[in-house]
């Protein structure tokens, strides 16, 4: 009985996860080529997200839910401290778990970017809703991740932790974003980052492949990037990585080397 239960809810998590990487947010690419036939081109995301901006939260809902993907929000924001910046925040799916930890005193600062302006706009307005506006210093910046050197430039700001979820994918140049990340660290600070990609059964790689080219035309988005070849390219310290869903979802803690 145990058994059959435990592989009952392997299945269900598979399928939730599957679900998930067909219709949520997986975004864009960049870095080096992929060495398939099956790569997507880079480019810009931007209209993408701001034609889906309204209604996104309605349509990944379920998705993420059945995925367990809210249990995982709150593991990067349990690793939220100081100055906080968060990269591709989109409509803010993270705000309720970042509320908890506010009010604990962990978090100092909010910095919020996002490349799509209508995105941004959801996002802010939802953060503007909440009891957190009262409670934190917070900014919303439209702008790439790959320019967060160029932002930050006329402040100097400097964070303490820097995190993004499901985003990395959304960047022309992921490799380009995460060295941008780095360069606005304090020192000891560290980027906490969820991403999507290739797992580990070549059965979910091959339906992420073959579906790759349509998903980035309706979702702006190449979901079969390889993550750990992204992150080694960065050549970032990795202090923690942990997988989901069967390999396709990946937690990363990462410092400067």
């Amino acid at each position: 009985m145990f058994h059959a239960g435990f592989l009952c809810l392997n299945l269900a998590t598979l399928y939730g996860a599957v679900n998930y990487l067909r219709e949520t947010k997986h975004r864009a690419i960049g870095g080096k080529q992929l060495p398939n036939k099956f790569e997507v081109k880079a480019h810009n995301t931007e209209p993408v997200y701001n034609s889906i901006a309204e209604d996104y939260d309605d349509r990944i809902n379920r998705e993420e839910l059945m995925s367990y993907i809210w249990l995982m929000r709150k593991k990067v924001c349990k690793n939220l401290h100081g100055d906080c910046l968060e990269v591709s925040c989109g409509t803010m799916r993270n705000l309720p778990y970042i509320s908890k930890y506010l009010r604990s005193n962990q978090i100092q600062s909010l910095t919020f970017v996002d490349p799509s302006e209508q995105m941004l706009a959801v996002g802010k307005q939802k953060f503007v809703d909440s009891d957190l506006s009262t409670k934190v210093p917070a900014q919303f910046v439209k702008g790439r991740a790959e320019d967060l050197g160029v932002l930050c430039e006329s402040s100097n700001q400097k964070f303490d932790t820097v995190f993004e979820t499901f985003g990395l994918c959304s960047h022309e140049d992921p490799v380009a974003a995460l060295h941008a990340m780095a360069d606005v660290l304090k020192p000891n600070g560290k980027i906490v980052l969820l991403e999507h990609g290739k797992g580990d059964w070549a059965m979910i790689n091959n339906h992420l492949d073959r579906k790759a080219e349509k998903r980035a035309e309706e979702w702006g988005c190449r979901w079969n990037l390889d993550l750990d070849s992204i992150i080694e390219q960065s050549k970032l310290k990795v202090v923690q990585r942990k997988k989901y869903h069967f390999g396709t979802s990946k937690l990363y803690i990462l410092e400067n080397e």
